[in-house]
């Protein structure tokens, strides 16, 4: 009881210092760039100081099922290997409780990116009525050891918002944004990535449709 009490604690901490920093960010209007077979692609800046503004992508679409089914897919981090572009391993690392979890995830991305990596918090929550999940994912840059020559993905979040709407139908919501400068100009980098995040959104809407 002691262990879970003091690691309650620490996670609580973790996610209020997240988000009391989070206010002072000054975040743009939402701008539709792109809809397909479904699915809507959004991007926003977001001011994180004056030396550093970042994009922040959004991808929305709607699928028949049940709300446990959905987040029992989207939180299965070995199930983005049929889903997300690129990732060639994906996996729990330890797991908190029901709602809070760690895990691993192996980026092999196409020249000139370089290959990366990722660890990362998720903390499931819902709604008073039962309507609404969410899980809010964070980066643990130093939650296990680096490998060597593989670049550690940091300064990343992304939330899921998966609302049921009804009559059969559930709303996915995932948004997703690194708090860094980007590593290639904007002109090469941003159009690999919008690309990326569309064929992601559509493939797990195709894979929620099964």
């Amino acid at each position: 009881m002691k262990t879970s009490f003091f690691s309650g604690r620490i996670i609580l901490v973790l996610v209020m210092a997240f988000f009391l920093s989070e206010k002072a960010f000054s975040y743009g209007e939402w701008d539709l760039i792109d809809a397909n077979s479904g699915v809507s692609v959004f991007e926003r800046w977001v001011y994180v100081n004056k030396d550093l503004t970042v994009r922040e992508r959004k991808g929305e679409f709607s699928v028949p099922g049940t709300l446990s089914s959905v987040v029992k897919i989207v939180s299965d981090v070995s199930l983005s290997k049929q889903w997300m572009e690129h990732v060639s391993d994906a996996y729990l690392v330890s797991r908190l409780s029901e709602k809070v979890w760690y895990t691993y995830t192996y980026f092999s991305l196409p020249w000139p990116f370089a290959n990366r990596d990722m660890v990362a918090m998720w903390m499931l929550g819902y709604s008073s009525d039962n309507k609404t999940a969410t899980i809010e994912i964070r980066s643990r840059e130093n939650m296990i050891p680096e490998k060597k020559g593989i670049k550690r993905l940091g300064n990343y979040s992304a939330t899921w918002i998966i609302t049921d709407k009804g009559s059969n139908n559930i709303g996915v919501s995932f948004s997703t944004i690194s708090y860094t400068s980007p590593e290639f100009p904007r002109v090469i980098q941003d159009p690999v990535l919008r690309s990326t995040f569309m064929q992601n959104m559509k493939n797990l809407q195709r894979l929620l449709f099964k």
